[in-house]
């Protein structure tokens, strides 16, 4: 997906690289150039749109001149439910009557159906983006008006191998406190312990081994009850850049996230 603001700058772009700005007394779009294009804005907004005021390619100034032919998909292939296609394309057009019965029958057992506010703690909130991501977990955070506890990266490694660390899902800087929610990112004991994607609450903060101290300067680990009610305290740990059976550089973190808002999207 390109932002309107893009498509516009490709347009100028194309009809000056062609020299050609118009055909007779007409504007020639493009120079010229067929194009054939495909898209769905249904799908993941544009990332990191520089002008809000053309977020979406349908917000250009030359879509409609560019395009004389379109044409609209509307046979859904995916799925064979009637009920379940219109709740889906209603959700997409942002036509949901949430007091339908067929709405609360498709969410039937879900806290949204009960009455619950979008401001649960027990639910996870997604977006495309994570500047939105960001934005709600820090507002999150700060509303609980509880000491945060800083945990920073620790990275060892030798170059180029040490670069590639930035793109481990193990945040540079994690900020929580008693009370924020959280997600598990790396598995643990799965015999007997949480596992990587599993949520909880914060509940506390207990003195950790001499390895944590280079992640916290109190040297504390943080102590999280899971959505299942096991309660532990959870120690740094280690993510590897591996070149063979030889570590190359590794990522040291506590295995935590933010998780009143996750992403669907790296952008």
């Amino acid at each position: 997906m390109i932002d309107g603001e893009l498509f516009d700058n490709l347009e100028y772009l194309s009809s000056t690289i062609r020299n050609s700005h118009k055909e007779g007394n007409k504007p020639l779009f493009w120079g010229g150039i067929q194009l054939i294009v495909s898209g769905d804005f249904f799908q993941l907004p544009p990332v990191n749109a520089h002008n809000p005021q053309d977020e979406f390619a349908f917000e250009s100034a030359f879509l409609e001149d560019t395009f004389v032919i379109q044409m609209e998909l509307t046979h859904v292939y995916r799925q064979s439910d009637s009920k379940l296609v219109e709740f889906l394309e209603g959700i997409r057009r942002d036509q949901v009557d949430r007091e339908n019965n067929n709405f609360k029958r498709l969410l039937n057992g879900t806290s949204s159906v009960h009455g619950a506010s979008g401001d649960n703690d027990t639910e996870t909130r997604l977006f495309p983006r994570t500047d939105d991501v960001k934005r709600v977990n820090q507002e999150r955070l700060k509303s609980l008006g509880k000491e945060v506890v800083r945990f920073n990266v620790v990275d060892k490694g030798s170059l180029p191998w040490l670069k590639q660390l930035k793109y481990h899902i193990a945040p540079d800087r994690l900020e929580i406190c008693e009370g924020a929610r959280v997600m598990l990112i790396k598995n643990t004991d799965q015999a007997i312990g949480p596992v990587n994607g599993t949520t909880g609450i914060v509940t506390g903060f207990k003195g950790g081994s001499s390895l944590s101290s280079e992640n916290n300067v109190d040297s504390v680990v943080s102590t999280v009850r899971f959505d299942s009610g096991l309660e532990v305290s959870l120690e740094v740990e280690k993510w590897d850049i591996m070149e063979g059976t030889e570590v190359k550089a590794f990522r040291r973190q506590v295995p935590l996230i933010l998780a009143w808002a996750l992403s669907v999207h790296k952008g």
